[in-house]
């Protein structure tokens, strides 16, 4: 650490964002602004966040929405690309299906059909639609409701 820097608010400010940005790890965030032309030693970032706490985490709460929306872009491209990737995969694994044997072949099935629910649930999730329904009539209600339906009675 160079014991004779000295160091602006600012400095300080951007150096905390950027442990922030990095989940807390200063080492990865020194790295970052250095890449940026900021030079801070991690061990400083690690100071300026234990003697300036308050600030830190004032930083956090300011920032936490566009830090959200940073990481779930980041989750997006990262799943357009796996995507393209999945799709090769599947291709290639659609030549291999006929020479496969029985359990080979359910295996490769029951994977698939894994990932799709997987794929389909985490897309819901980011479209806000519901990834779960709880039914909450009791069991009678259910049989009242579908013999009434059916046009049956209950006897």
């Amino acid at each position: 650490m160079a014991a004779n820097k000295t160091y602006s608010l600012e400095d300080r400010d951007r150096g905390m964002l950027a442990v922030i940005l990095a989940a807390g790890n200063a080492a990865a965030a020194s790295k970052q602004l250095a890449a940026q032309g900021h030079k801070i030693p991690a061990q400083m970032l690690n100071l300026w966040r234990r003697q300036n706490n308050d600030r830190y985490c004032e930083l956090e709460l300011t920032y936490a929405p566009q830090i959200t929306q940073r990481i779930a872009a980041d989750y997006e491209a990262f799943n357009i690309e796996a995507a393209a990737v999945r799709h090769e995969a599947l291709m290639k694994a659609r030549e291999l299906i006929p020479r496969l044997d029985a359990r080979d072949a359910a295996g490769f099935v029951r994977n698939i059909a894994t990932a799709m629910g997987i794929s389909s649930d985490k897309a819901a999730m980011h479209r806000g639609q519901p990834t779960a329904i709880t039914e909450t009539r009791s069991a009678d209600q259910i049989m009242s409701a579908l013999t009434t339906k059916l046009g049956i009675g209950r006897g």
